[in-house]
C-alpha cells in the first residue's frame, strides 16, 4: 500500500530565519570587538608585569655578582695567606733542621 506524499512545510519562513542569524552574527562580532579590547588590555599588563620582573631579576643578579665578587675577594686574600703561612713553615723546618743536622743548607 502506497502513501500519500507528505507536503514539505517549514515551520519557519527563511527570511525570519536569516533576520534572526544576521542578528546573533551581530552580537557575536560584538562580542569578538569586547574580547579584543580586554586581550590588548591582558597583553599590555603583561609586558608590564614582564619589564618590572626582569628589573628585579637584574636588581637580583647585580647584588649576587657584588657579593660573589666580595666573597672571591676574601678567599683570595685567606688563600694568599695561607700560601706565604705555609711558605715561612715550610723554611723555618728546613732551617730547624739544618741546624738539628748541623749543615748549611739556607
Amino acid at each position: 500500500m502506497a502513501m500519500p506524499a507528505l507536503k514539505f512545510e517549514q515551520e519557519t519562513p527563511v527570511e525570519e530565519r536569516v533576520a534572526i542569524l544576521e542578528a546573533n552574527v551581530g552580537h557575536i562580532r560584538s562580542d569578538i570587538a569586547d574580547m579584543k579590547i580586554d586581550i590588548r588590555k591582558l597583553n599590555d599588563k603583561m609586558d608590564g608585569m614582564d619589564q618590572r620582573l626582569l628589573g628585579r631579576i637584574d636588581g637580583a643578579d647585580q647584588k649576587l655578582t657584588g657579593k660573589i665578587d666580595a666573597v672571591e675577594q676574601k678567599l683570595t686574600v685567606r688563600s694568599d695567606g695561607l700560601k706565604d703561612a705555609i711558605v715561612n713553615l715550610t723554611l723555618s723546618m728546613e732551617r730547624a733542621l739544618c741546624r738539628v743536622e748541623d749543615c748549611t743548607c739556607i
